[in-house]
């Protein structure tokens, strides 16, 4: 049954695999108990799937496109403009505070260093890791940290979560100088590969140039792009495969595309809560309560506004990310027996 869960929606072009975990995570709820229910792990893996497959989706408008040349389109956040350097771009945009009605019965609270139980935050760099940093913060009120900084906190327990690029070793070398039995839990965070490696870009530029301000012109993305865009689309496969094959169970998998969604940005922060709640039940009862979570994913994200970016692909450069991705799939629709 589990194997045609997986499997059947990529039969059905029109199925929503977002919906489809949606459906198993209301049923994990149901089911909920202070362990974690094998469902979730379910969940996080068609969470994964349905990333993957917005990828996947857009060879069937690359194909429109050779059928009607000289057009473009604008279809779920996706341009496309045809021609023989024809590109596609990918873009996020958080809402416009002023387009929410923000609550005011919330505040943020500074973290605090307080004996909990840890887990992982993996990434790949890019992908909004600090983000979920500080939503984590601010959702347990316990201090987090990163691999670099790790073992003094951990040492003495002091830290709810490591933030972490591992295996992506030039960005997390100290990940095996920390005790990692410490760690029997991992959330992972994935991010549209298209977005991911333009922001990633971005992160490089603006530690070249010692600028934080500072925006890389797009001959600067091009240039990298078509340098590294191969190598660093395997790391980013490479990263979620470990994480997926080492944690398995004990895995949260959570979209950046819906912790920053208007219609589903505070159930990622309640299902966060749930998770590190399981983890570390003792210091559950003083997360942010969870009638107050849509207030803080209000003031944390919709007051936060993000410039689209332009994500310039070639045909053959998105044939190469969809061949990974596809990969990545097929090798673990069996992980879920």
């Amino acid at each position: 049954a589990i194997e045609c869960i997986i499997i059947w929606p990529f039969t059905i072009p029109d199925l929503s695999l977002s919906l489809l975990a949606e459906v198993i995570h209301r049923i994990n709820l149901l089911v909920m108990s202070p362990y974690l229910h094998p469902l979730s792990f379910i969940t996080g893996l068609l969470l994964i799937f349905s990333t993957l497959s917005d990828v996947v989706n857009q060879q069937k408008l690359r194909r429109r496109l050779q059928q009607e040349p000289s057009t473009s389109l604008w279809t779920n956040n996706l341009l496309v403009t045809s021609g023989s350097d024809a590109h596609v771009s990918s873009s996020f945009e958080v809402a416009e505070e002023s387009t929410k009605k923000v609550e005011s019965n919330c505040a943020l609270r500074p973290s605090k260093e307080m004996t909990a139980i840890p887990s992982w935050t993996a990434s790949f760099p890019g992908s909004g890791g600090k983000l979920l940093w500080q939503i984590v913060e601010q959702i347990t009120g316990i201090t987090t940290t990163d691999d670099y900084d790790a073992q003094q906190r951990l040492s003495s327990k002091h830290c709810i979560t490591v933030k972490t690029h591992f295996p992506f070793r030039q960005l997390s070398p100290n990940f095996f100088n920390i005790d990692t039995a410490l760690m029997q839990h991992a959330i992972l965070l994935i991010r549209n590969p298209l977005d991911t490696m333009r922001s990633y870009h971005k992160i490089l530029y603006r530690y070249t140039e010692q600028n934080q301000e500072a925006e890389p012109p797009i001959e600067a993305w091009i240039s990298w792009r078509d340098q590294n865009l191969n190598e660093q689309i395997q790391q980013w496969a490479k990263l979620v495969e470990w994480w997926v094959d080492n944690y398995y169970e004990r895995l949260m998998i959570l979209r950046f595309e819906d912790l920053v969604d208007p219609a589903r940005g505070s159930e990622m922060f309640l299902q966060l809560r749930i998770f590190l709640g399981q983890v570390d039940a003792n210091n559950a009862h003083q997360f942010t309560p969870e009638n107050e979570l849509n207030c803080l994913w209000n003031k944390m994200v919709t007051g936060g506004k993000q410039k689209k970016d332009v994500n310039f692909y070639t045909v053959n450069q998105l044939d190469e990310v969809i061949e990974v991705i596809e990969k990545l799939r097929e090798s673990h629709q069996s992980v879920a027996h």
